[in-house]
């Protein structure tokens, strides 16, 4: 079987919430969790994440790669980065939770 017969669009089949889109295959056979941001504005334009997806790269760090595709509407282009977001992103908080 080829790596790209092996390729799960797992948000389409197992839905969101798993902390990635796409379950791929590195060339040595161990998982690469994928997970897209798209944009038609820059690479660098603000994107947002769960914390889930959060937590998941965090913890399939090495095996966790974000596609940033950006400039959607001309000519669009891929960003690659591997790791949690931390290693390769400025994070700010924009969000909270509250409860009683």
């Amino acid at each position: 079987m080829s790596f790209a017969d092996q390729i799960e669009w797992i948000s389409e089949t197992k839905g969101d919430g798993l902390g990635s889109d796409i379950l791929s295959r590195n060339t040595n056979g161990t998982d690469r969790y994928i997970e897209v941001k798209a944009t038609k504005l820059t690479k660098e334009t603000p994107f947002y994440f769960t914390a889930l997806e959060y937590h998941f790269a965090k913890h399939n760090s090495t095996n966790f790669f974000l596609y940033r595709v950006f400039n959607l509407t001309d000519r669009p282009k891929l960003f690659i980065a591997n790791g949690a977001y931390d290693e390769f992103c400025n994070l700010s908080p924009t969000q909270f939770k509250a409860t009683f």
